[in-house]
């Protein structure tokens, strides 16, 4: 399965301000989800127990690696295998119609899952990739494309990428926090 990370606890909280440069993250507040729900509470233990990247990287990987929710209804948005991913449409976790805003990085030119948030849920999808070589662009309406990287810090790597960490995307596009975080990897 891809990189989406949709549930935002204490711990991608705390790795996101160790690695993205002090990006201003909410604490997702869950209401109406019954805590049966939750399957394994185990990881929330070491939220507290790390101070360097190295240790947030572990818990981040652990957390994202483990099952820590039982959806009951996911929905497929995108080509399915590569490209398409699941998002968890219960009550709590459903995304509003027409009051979303997607952050998706690293799309390559796959653009099936952010086209499909917005044509299904009529979202605002920011898609990034300075891998491409493609310049800032509206892609669709409310499909806007940057030719922009996430890093720790403002950066211009080796080969003239532009990267800039979440909490500086944010501040430069004026957005305080995002629906739906998609960081696409290989």
């Amino acid at each position: 399965m891809g990189g989406i990370i949709y549930i935002i606890e204490e711990v991608i909280f705390k790795y996101l301000q160790l690695t993205l440069g002090g990006a201003h993250w909410r604490h997702a507040v869950i209401r109406d989800c019954p805590i049966e729900k939750f399957l394994c509470n185990n990881v929330s233990d070491e939220i507290n127990n790390f101070t360097s990247i190295e240790d947030a990287q572990r818990v981040f990987h652990k957390l994202v690696t483990t099952k820590e929710y039982t959806c009951d209804r996911h929905v497929l948005y995108g080509h399915p295998g590569d490209g398409g991913y699941p998002l968890c449409e219960d009550k709590t976790f459903a995304l509003k119609k027409n009051d979303c805003l997607v952050y998706s990085f690293g799309i390559r030119n796959d653009w099936s899952f952010d086209d499909a948030l917005y044509e299904k849920m009529g979202c605002e999808v920011h898609s990034f990739d300075p891998s491409i070589g493609k310049e800032d662009h509206m892609h669709k309406p409310k499909v806007y494309f940057h030719n922009l990287g996430l890093w720790g810090s403002r950066f211009v790597n080796a080969v003239n990428w532009s990267l800039d960490s979440f909490g500086g995307i944010l501040k430069k596009l004026g957005h305080e926090e995002a629906s739906v975080l998609c960081i696409h990897y290989k």
